[in-house]
């Protein structure tokens, strides 16, 4: 078996947290960012991630995180930050922090590629910064790293060994390549930013004259003039500042404004119980490990978020005999038989009442011996009767 480790787990999970946390907030933020760089609260979060693993590895309380709370609220203020945001966002992330380090089970990491790139389209729209862009590129990194990492951190050496040779490589030349492409065409994404806002502004303009017509004796003085909002003006200005915000011609028209929020709002809580309605929910009720690592198969299918991506990274297993069970674990998903992350094979198939052990794929899983084409053949005879029992 191969296990995650907890640590890692939770520390990528902490980082999408709160550049959520702060993509959310942006509304508040957006009247200081101007002074406060972007990549100034992506480095504290990496800094605070790294200190919570540490103090983790010592302490199995909350009482040290409490503590370092005073801590964070001067480091945001000493860069810049007001001290209303200091401390909410300070609060939220050792709060979330706190509460995922308490889970043994996360696989939220679709959740958090979602919800980035909606708020990273949302900014693009309305604040009509490249940054953002950056932010999601850092938020992929940092998922697909931290997955990557929790899976190996417990290889063998031979095993990290082939990883550093076949993974970080093809790793490194992706980013690398989007990095390039974002930079690049950073002028024809922001003419797309600018089309995309002008068909979003004429259908709210639509809209906002229907309601002109429908309550005909309301004040419509000062409704968006359309007509300041011109294509030159959404550029960057000089030194890279952004340009004037969307939010400076909408913030009177105060029904548009409520109908985008509260659809940003229902949207998000829809993508958070839709998440939680669907993830397994596991607990370790006991936990005696003095190093803590989550449980999950090596050759089940792994949830990972993008599977494209994953196919590029991990890929299928290379042994024969593994590809052989990967496939009718697939096959059995289909069925609604599929494995659970936190069984063993054997627990696998008794659950599901089959008899079969599977001898051929314990050598090779377990025992790293090979197998010959008789003993090939009897799995793959093994495998076809039990496709036929669960299509039963």
């Amino acid at each position: 078996m191969n296990y995650r480790n907890l640590k890692v787990i939770h520390a990528y999970h902490f980082i999408s947290e709160a550049i959520i946390v702060y993509l959310l907030l942006l509304p508040v933020v957006f009247h200081h960012y101007m002074q406060v760089d972007y990549w100034i609260f992506i480095f504290l979060v990496l800094g605070l991630a790294l200190t919570y693993t540490i103090i983790s590895k010592y302490s199995t309380g909350h009482l040290w995180y409490f503590l370092s709370v005073p801590v964070v609220i001067a480091v945001f203020l000493m860069v810049g930050y007001p001290l209303g945001l200091s401390i909410t966002f300070t609060g939220l992330i050792t709060w979330r922090y706190i509460a995922i380090r308490s889970e043994m089970y996360l696989q939220r990491e679709n959740m958090y590629l979602i919800l980035t790139l909606v708020l990273t389209v949302l900014g693009l729209l309305f604040l009509r910064d490249l940054v953002f862009l950056f932010i999601f590129v850092f938020q992929l990194i940092n998922i697909l790293v931290g997955f990557i990492l929790s899976n190996i951190v417990s290889n063998s050496r031979s095993e990290r060994r082939y990883i550093n040779r076949k993974i970080w490589p093809r790793f490194i030349i992706f980013f690398t390549f989007i990095t390039i492409f974002i930079y690049l065409f950073s002028d024809v994404l922001q003419f797309v930013s600018i089309k995309i806002w002008q068909a979003i502004s004429g259908i709210l303009f639509f809209f906002a004259t229907l309601l002109s017509r429908l309550v005909p004796d309301a004040d419509y003085e000062n409704l968006i003039d359309w007509n300041k909002y011109r294509i030159e003006e959404m550029g960057l200005g000089e030194e890279g500042e952004p340009g004037p915000s969307i939010w400076g011609y909408v913030a009177t028209y105060s029904i548009t404004y409520i109908l985008i929020t509260a659809f940003i709002i229902l949207g998000g809580i829809y993508l958070i119980v839709r998440q939680f309605r669907t993830r397994v929910k596991f607990r370790e009720e006991n936990d005696q490990l003095s190093e803590s690592y989550e449980l999950v198969p090596t050759n089940s299918k792994l949830v990972f978020p993008f599977e494209r991506i994953r196919k590029l990274f991990i890929g299928k297993p290379t042994n024969p005999v593994r590809q052989l069970v990967f496939e009718f674990e697939r096959t059995a998903v289909k069925y609604k038989k599929g494995r659970k992350p936190f069984e063993t094979v054997e627990d696998w198939l008794d659950r599901i009442g089959l008899s079969s052990n599977l001898l051929a794929y314990q050598k090779v899983r377990y025992g790293e011996m090979d197998v010959n084409e008789s003993e090939m053949n009897q799995l793959k005879q093994e495998l076809r009767n039990m496709i036929d029992y669960l299509k039963e």
